[in-house]
């Protein structure tokens, strides 16, 4: 459609008027409200969109086919004041920022300034043999996924070996509800044809850091889109890296994760992407590399293989956890699949890959991290997120204030409690890493009694593809949600996770040093 505009008009002015509460949150970039464009008095949200006016100029006679595009941006409570006042401003026009769409960055009509060399990396999916392939998707209403393997087992054994439709309902609410695309009572017929089959109970990875278990089906249509590619490939996979197409959340935080399990398509916000270290579409695995990537790696005296393919793909985790690279490119990562810098030496790819493996296991929570999750503690992590309660109270692990489902059964994150503090004396250790970790440290409220202690600000505020992690973890688990107080392992569980990301933030000198070093030499 991009392409088609500027093929079809002599000028283009886009005037953003942002707003969006998926991109931007409906924030300005200092923070500050960016209410819809159409916010009124008495509907204080507008619309949840952005929006742009776009103005399109095209003369008599022929076209020139030489676009010309301007792009200015209107933030903040006022913009509606601000769009209508610049009509009387004969400056105007110097305020618009000149932009060059073109195939390379595709036809994009915003600004985009990636860093010198971005364009010239490889985007990684010309590096993969097999397309990228998207995530399961249930919209069952959660009637195939559970937080514990026994109650999901217990769920679909009842619901499967139901003798009648109305005593699968009573075992599974969620999966004998009509919907669309979905006939319960079809469906049912035909999974208890099949039956109860124990492999298909798996670990799932539902959002970052948030594992669950998950009944999976290729028969149709039990899950929205069952993805049989995906789970055809699942046994000689080895390990995923999860991608999407383009950054599409503002602040995006992390814009990939890793995983070696099933995941959701929602992952990552949306449109979650899973690329497999091994392939096994063509008839038996072998590495997920495509021609250009085996030539890649033949330049540095390497073998395809899946210590290769692995290879590879630890160096693109590591290299989009570079906080410097996402600052760089982050107009880049905007406008299509993430492009990287490939090494000139295998050496400097190796020390990259060496990183990505280790930020692989930090971003699994069922995989062990010396010094974060096992063995001896490092100092700086070791006091990270203790289970506490207030002199006097009695524990309570109840989680109250962090979530809410609406009557459509949407979970929606609430503001629970959080109290900023200075780092203690205890915590000298972390403090020492405020660059990294955050000036501050925060106390999260489990409930008015008990809660989480010295939890960072930046581990607190981390993102991964557009989610806050901590925070949708808690507003899923709200006792209003599970009806049941948080168990040990879910107390432990915030615990390991705060830890791993500190350690994730911790690496980052290390990751922009290696960016920097293969950028430096790139290909």
């Amino acid at each position: 459609m991009r392409e088609r505009l500027l093929r079809s008009f002599d000028a283009l002015w886009v005037d953003s008027l942002n707003g969006d509460s998926r991109e931007t949150g409906k924030l300005t970039p200092e923070g500050l409200p960016d209410p819809s464009a159409f916010s009124t008095e008495t509907n204080r949200e507008g619309i949840r969109v952005g929006t742009a006016i776009a103005t399109l100029v095209r003369h008599e006679g022929d076209h020139a086919r030489t676009t010309r595009v301007a792009f200015r941006s209107f933030w903040g409570v006022s913009k509606r004041a601000e769009i209508l006042g610049s009509l009387d401003d004969q400056g105007s026009e110097r305020r618009y920022q000149a932009l060059a769409p073109a195939l390379a960055n595709g036809y994009v009509l915003r600004p985009a300034l990636p860093s010198v060399g971005y364009a010239d990396w490889p985007a990684l999916d010309t590096l993969m043999r097999v397309p990228p392939l998207p995530g399961l998707l249930e919209k069952r209403g959660g009637g195939l996924v559970g937080m514990e393997r026994a109650q999901l087992e217990t769920r679909m054994r009842g619901y499967l070996d139901a003798a009648t439709f109305e005593q699968a309902r009573l075992a599974n609410p969620a999966l004998a509800t009509d919907r669309a695309r979905y006939d319960a009572k079809k469906t049912y017929a035909a999974l208890r044809v099949e039956g109860y089959v124990e492999k298909q109970l798996q670990r799932y990875c539902l959002f970052a850091f948030d594992m669950r278990w998950a009944y999976v089906t290729a028969k149709r249509p039990a899950w929205n889109e069952p993805r049989p590619q995906l789970l055809h490939i699942l046994p000689d996979a080895s390990g995923f890296l999860l991608l999407r197409p383009q950054r599409i959340a503002e602040p995006e935080g992390f814009p990939a994760y890793w995983t070696d399990c099933l995941a959701d398509d929602y992952v990552l916000h949306k449109h979650a992407f899973l690329v497999p270290v091994v392939e096994n579409l063509s008839g038996a695995p072998r590495p997920n590399l495509f021609e250009t990537a085996v030539a890649f790696l033949a330049g540095l005296g390497i073998e395809p293989s899946p210590a290769s393919a692995a290879t590879l793909w630890h160096h693109a985790l590591a290299i989009l956890y570079s906080p410097t690279y996402l600052e760089e490119n982050a107009g880049g990562l905007r406008q299509g699949w993430p492009r990287v810098p490939l090494p000139n030496d295998a050496d400097t790819l190796h020390t990259s890959a060496t990183l990505g493996k280790q930020l692989a296991a930090l971003l699994d929570p069922d995989a062990p991290a010396p010094g974060v999750s096992t063995g001896a503690l490092r100092p700086e992590i070791a006091c990270i997120a203790i289970p506490g309660t207030k002199p006097g109270r009695e524990r309570d692990w109840t989680l109250s204030g962090w979530g809410n489902r609406t009557d459509k059964g949407v979970t929606m994150p609430g503001r629970g409690r959080v109290e900023p503090r200075p780092y203690s004396t205890t915590e000298t250790a972390a403090a020492s890493h405020d660059g990294l970790l955050g000036a501050n440290m925060l106390d999260i409220g489990i409930n008015e009694a008990s809660f989480w202690r010295g939890i960072p600000e930046a581990v607190w505020d981390c993102r991964i593809g557009g989610y806050q992690v901590l925070k949708k973890w808690l507003s899923y688990r709200d006792y209003s949600i599970i009806g049941r107080p948080l168990s040990p392992e879910e107390v432990d569980h915030v615990q390991q996770t705060a830890r791993r990301i500190a350690a994730i933030l911790l690496l980052g000198p290390d990751l922009d040093a290696s960016y920097r070093a293969c950028a430096a030499v790139r290909r």
